[in-house]
């Protein structure tokens, strides 16, 4: 699951037709250059979640690229609607977050936080209601979507990319399962789920921010609310199953010795081999790598697969 928030928390993303369209358009064009599949997204007013898997080890290509375009769309639109403000970014300045699930468990949660994110943050209380980019189980049984390219930044004579095609699917992890079944699985489980948030919010006597007060918001206002600082970042999830957390935990913190090292290497001129999942060295200087070890993560081993022999 991958997580962007807009700079100073800023609504640049309150959706309206021109928004949701340059979203769509970068997302599937991002996602077919890079081999990204598109499990669940959720575009509010200032962040993003998106629910995917990487299939070429290229996810950082893939939101160098995603973020890029939509900040340089979104800057020429909020300068033409709005020509007496001025801003220079887009998204905040630190980078994305990314949270590797590491079992169906994992998964299902995080599929159903992304689907249900603005029903949790109060702004609407049914998930269908949500005016802006919102997908997830129920477009897996759809046809892909086409949407035309928004009138800003790209170039308009590109005949080749003049629309944009893209699909949601489930993980490939799920693909045992009959999509209809799986798909009504999921609708039941994020109706279970909105009631809880819904009744959470009446018993402590929140109301919800509806539609209407969603698409009269001024894009260059932000919450009023401080935002907590200090808080962890999680880079893995489990589902609440401790095992599996402690070994996906193990493996990054074995991961980040065995980087560590390498750099080490690297920097007194010496030859140095990364480990598997490292990106910048990789692209950007050519430096060798290991196979990747997923075995930690339940969602990446082949059916049949064996783990791999331990040495004494």
């Amino acid at each position: 699951m991958v997580t962007r928030t807009c700079d100073l928390r800023r609504f640049y993303l309150r959706p309206d037709p021109v928004v949701n369209q340059i979203v769509r358009y970068c997302l599937f064009r991002a996602a077919a250059k890079y081999g990204v599949l598109l499990h669940a997204v959720c575009f509010e007013s200032n962040h993003f979640h998106l629910l995917l898997t990487d299939t070429t080890g290229r996810l950082d290509l893939f939101m160098a690229w995603l973020d890029r375009c939509i900040a340089k769309c979104l800057l020429e639109y909020l300068g033409e609607q709005y020509p007496e403000r001025y801003t220079e970014t887009i998204w905040c300045d630190q980078s994305y977050n990314d949270l590797l699930l590491t079992n169906h468990a994992a998964v299902r949660d995080k599929l159903c936080y992304t689907v249900l994110n603005c029903v949790k943050d109060r702004l609407v209380e049914k998930y269908k209601q949500w005016p802006g980019v919102l997908h997830g189980p129920a477009d897996w049984l759809k046809p892909p979507m086409e949407v035309s390219r928004p009138e800003y930044f790209f170039d308009q004579t590109d005949d080749e990319h003049a629309v944009a095609t893209g699909c949601f699917v489930p993980p490939p992890q799920y693909g045992d399962r009959p999509l209809p079944g799986l798909v009504e699985d999921f609708r039941q489980q994020l109706n279970a789920r909105q009631l809880e948030l819904v009744t959470q919010a009446r018993g402590a006597g929140q109301g919800f921010v509806g539609v209407k007060k969603i698409l009269a918001t001024d894009p260059f206002d932000a919450p009023h609310n401080v935002r907590p600082k200090g808080g962890r970042k999680p880079t893995v999830a489990a589902g609440g199953d401790r095992e599996a957390y402690k070994k996906a935990v193990g493996a990054v913190r074995e991961y980040r010795r065995q980087y560590r090292a390498a750099w080490q290497s690297f920097r007194r001129g010496l030859e140095a081999t990364f480990p598997g999942g490292t990106l910048l060295m990789r692209h950007r200087y050519r430096q060798p790598c290991e196979p990747l070890d997923c075995w930690c993560c339940v969602l990446a081993r082949c059916p049949g697969a064996k783990p791999p022999p331990t040495t004494g």
